[in-house]
Order: structure tokens, then C-alpha cells, then sequence
């Protein structure tokens, strides 16, 4: 008796258990639901430029740390936007503590050193971003994307360049600088690195010479795509075959243009 007793007990706990298990597994999906719909409304209000409405709900929903990779993004942005400089650092050393590889998190961080005007600590903050970097092809690759992105064109260039150095491959990211400088109005930089493109396969050619008529079209810059064309012929002869079907298009044209 005492045994059927003591079952009924173990029955009654388990069913107990349960009951509570299948409340709180409702209660969080209701939950869950909740944080879904107000990301969206502080989504919408972002959108309709509302920014301290969404902030609120941001901030709201920044308690909760399974929501933070979600609303980052645009957290971020209505923080950035309102000059809250001071609650987006420390938005961003919570998001950190949770993925402290995240290279978007201290790319972030820099950014407000930038927006809020802090240009030395900002420099000194992309420099170690860029040392720590500089021999990951990818992460450097990600970090000028983001950097030009953000219309900060000499963090980009430099982080590409010290890569570029540090794994000693003068052709390393050749376009990408390439557009950086077309971005920065160096028009000779850029010709430099699309004629770098060029010597590394003469399938390069075509791409090269469509991509130059498309951005060098006035009499000064074709003149200067001559000189430079010139130049990396006498330099390197062996060259000379590739920039052989380039050089003929500026002449043509300067001559085509007096007419």
C-alpha cells in the first residue's frame, strides 16, 4: 500500500512537472511572438523615420540578449543617428560579451568613434583593427566593404594596402583599390591598379579597356592613361603585349576629339 501510495505521489509530481514544462514553453512562445511583433513595429517606425519611437522599443527589447544580433543593425543606426554615442558603446560591449569574435561589433565600435568625432581614437582603433587583420584576406576584404560603405574611403585603402604589403602580393586586391581611388577622384591610381589587373592574365584585357572608356573620357585624363600606358612599357617590356591593345584607344580618341 505504502508502495501504490508512494507511485501515485511520483504520478502526481510527474504530471506536476509536465504541466509546468508545456506553461512555460507556452508562456515563452507567447513571449517570443510579443518580441517579434514589436521588432517589427520599431522596424516600421525606423522606416518612417519615427526614430525615438523606435528607439524606445529598441531599448526595450535590447533586455532581452536572444534579440540583440537581431535588432543590432538597426539599433544601431537610430543611435548613431540621435548622437547617442555614449548608449551605443555601451550597446556595443553587450553584444560583444555575447560574440566576442564578431569583426562587425568592432567595426561598429569605430564607427562611433567617427560619428561622434573622436578621429584620433578612431585611427588608433582601425590601425589595431587593420595589424590584427592584415594577413586574413577575407576579414580585410570585409572590412573595406564595410568601411566603404560608409563613405570612410582612406580606412578602406589603407587597411587593403597594409595587407596588400604585409602578404607581399603587389596585385592583391587590385580592383577593389582600383575603386576605392575611381570613389576618391585619383583617376591615375586607379589606372595604375586596373593596368596591375591587366598583367596578370590578358583575359583582363577587355573588362580593363571597357571599364577605362566608361571613366576616362576627357582630354587631361586620356592623356594621362597615355603617359602612365608609356611608362609601364619602358618599365616592363614584357608588358608591353597587354598594354599594346590598350594604348591605341586614348590616341584614337584624343585624335577623334580635335576633329
Amino acid at each position: 500500500m505504502a508502495y501504490y501510495s508512494y507511485y501515485i505521489y511520483k504520478i502526481n509530481n510527474y504530471k506536476k512537472a509536465l504541466w509546468i514544462s508545456v506553461f512555460l514553453f507556452l508562456s515563452g512562445i507567447t513571449l517570443l511572438a510579443q518580441e517579434i511583433q514589436d521588432i517589427q513595429i520599431a522596424n516600421e517606425y525606423l522606416l518612417q523615420g519615427q526614430k525615438q519611437k523606435a528607439l524606445e522599443l529598441y531599448r526595450d527589447l535590447a533586455k532581452s540578449l536572444r534579440n540583440l544580433p537581431i535588432i543590432h543593425h538597426n539599433y544601431m543606426s537610430v543611435l548613431l543617428d540621435l548622437g547617442m554615442f555614449d548608449e551605443a558603446k555601451e550597446h556595443l560591449k553587450k553584444v560583444s560579451r555575447q560574440d566576442p569574435a564578431n569583426l562587425q561589433y568592432k567595426l561598429d565600435l569605430g564607427l562611433v568613434y567617427v560619428r561622434s568625432g573622436d578621429t584620433s581614437r578612431a585611427d588608433k582603433h582601425f590601425d589595431d583593427l587593420i595589424s590584427e587583420n592584415k594577413s586574413n584576406v577575407q576579414a580585410i576584404k570585409m572590412m573595406a566593404d564595410y568601411l566603404s560603405a560608409r563613405s570612410m574611403n582612406e580606412y578602406a585603402v589603407k587597411a587593403l594596402l597594409t595587407s596588400r604589403k604585409f602578404l607581399g602580393n603587389p596585385y592583391l586586391f587590385g580592383l577593389e583599390l582600383a575603386m576605392l581611388y575611381r570613389l576618391q577622384g585619383q583617376k591615375d591610381k586607379m589606372v595604375e591598379e586596373y593596368l596591375s589587373y591587366v598583367t596578370q592574365s590578358s583575359a583582363n584585357i577587355q573588362y580593363v579597356k571597357n571599364v577605362m572608356q566608361a571613366l576616362l573620357t576627357k582630354p587631361d585624363e586620356l592623356e594621362s592613361l597615355e603617359r602612365i600606358l608609356y611608362a609601364r612599357i619602358q618599365k616592363n617590356p614584357e608588358a608591353g603585349v597587354y598594354f599594346d591593345r590598350l594604348i591605341w584607344w586614348p590616341i584614337k580618341k584624343k585624335i577623334f576629339n580635335r576633329h
